[in-house]
């Protein structure tokens, strides 16, 4: 190496040194740090579990850390004191070469017999005394460093994320204790509670397992249980409007049933010559209504979920008499509007008669007195009145037709 490059070389080591410097005693001053390692005046968390195993050897490698940082200084320091004793003629070429065997050689001596063999992986670069170049022992400290740091923001991320977790736990039980849940259920949210428990007082020693615990033991049984109880709800207010929808299609089916009756009687008095379908009978309505109140008693008794099932066949059941009703009211009502389409086509047709004057042709007035009295009889023969004006029409086209006319 050449002065240049050994003014180099040493520049970069002091930049080296002065980062790595910083970051170990940042590391010190970090709160974590502290309570895991029991410095700054904190006292020390005692470790278990995967947090023990993960963080526990990193830790104990700060102290090896400074250690070689010594050294390594030392090391350094040696080197810039030859450099500035370096002559300017004669023996400066042995000095450089002095000066490049400490900074590219296995110069650091690390006294490994007093390094605990579960720190010795720092040495990996050592030779069989102990001797490694500043280069090797300065990224042994780099994987040493990261490791350390990496377990102190570990557990660090791990306290405060379990603070929320936890913390929205106890609520999530909270409001879920007030949630209608099952006996099973309840006996479910009390064994996750005596489990959180449990965590809270495993977090200060292992954050890092708790946190996995609690993402795969307590949080799917709480959300299971939200889920449930969120279901329950829904379906308590599913089947609580439906019965009181259920009420009112009660009132509209007694409609529709004294309609269909009422249909019916008219056209008993005012139809004959048709078969008429007798109207429900009132005793269908009463037994909708005993099942709809005894729905309505369990639910007011906490039985929801039997009596959805119950109000789903009730439903049902109130549907098909719809269907059937409407059905009755709708045959009974036909006949009456045929009866009235006929009395107003009759009527039509005699006035279109009087305006191709035809008002006074024989058989046309035989034929439309005959619709006439059969329309405005009571009960109508409505098949034989149909018929009557069936032929008067076609007996108005006719005499139309022969007097160049068309109806």
């Amino acid at each position: 190496m050449t002065p240049a490059d050994i003014d180099q070389s040493l520049a970069l080591w002091e930049n080296r040194l002065s980062s790595a410097a910083h970051n170990l005693f940042d590391l010190q001053a970090d709160p974590t740090y502290q309570c895991l390692t029991g410095t700054g005046g904190a006292p020390r968390t005692q470790l278990s579990g995967i947090t023990q195993s993960r963080v526990a050897p990193a830790l104990e490698n700060i102290g090896t850390l400074f250690q070689c940082f010594d050294l390594l200084r030392g090391t350094i320091d040696r080197a810039v004191q030859l450099r500035r004793d370096l002559p300017a003629l004669f023996g400066a070429e042995q000095k450089c070469r002095e000066i490049e065997q400490l900074l590219l050689g296995k110069s650091v001596r690390i006294p490994v017999d007093q390094i605990p063999i579960a720190q010795r992986g720092l040495l990996s670069g050592a030779d069989g005394q102990g001797c490694i170049s500043p280069d090797g022992l300065l990224n042994s400290m780099v994987k040493a460093f990261e490791n350390a740091r990496d377990g102190v923001m570990a557990v660090d991320k791990a306290w405060r994320d379990l603070s929320v977790t936890l913390g929205d736990a106890s609520r999530r039980i909270a409001a879920l204790r007030s949630q209608d849940l099952d006996d099973s259920e309840r006996r479910e949210l009390e064994g996750v509670e005596h489990a959180l428990s449990l965590r809270r007082a495993q977090v200060e020693s292992d954050p890092l397992g708790t946190s996995l615990d609690v993402d795969s033991v307590l949080r799917p049984v709480l959300d299971r249980l939200t889920t449930a109880a969120a279901e329950r709800a829904q379906l308590r207010t599913d089947t609580a409007n439906g019965l009181l929808n259920a009420h009112d299609q009660l009132r509209r089916l007694s409609d529709l049933q004294r309609d269909a009756a009422a249909a019916w009687t008219e056209a008993q008095e005012k139809i004959s010559g048709v078969d008429l379908p007798c109207p429900p009978p009132e005793s269908k309505i009463e037994a909708l209504k005993d099942w709809l109140d005894r729905l309505q008693q369990k639910f007011n008794a906490g039985m929801v979920r039997p009596v959805s099932i119950g109000f789903e066949n009730w439903n049902s059941a109130a549907q098909a008499c719809v269907s059937d009703w409407e059905r009755i009211r709708g045959a009974n009502s036909a006949p009456l509007e045929l009866r009235r389409e006929l009395r107003g086509r009759i009527n039509a047709l005699k006035a279109k008669a009087q305006a191709y004057g035809l008002e006074e042709d024989g058989d046309l007035r035989v034929l439309a007195s005959q619709a006439e009295t059969l329309l405005y009889n009571r009960p109508t023969p409505i098949d034989r009145a149909r018929d009557a004006v069936g032929r008067y029409q076609t007996l108005l086209n006719e005499r139309a037709n022969q007097g160049g006319k068309t109806c």
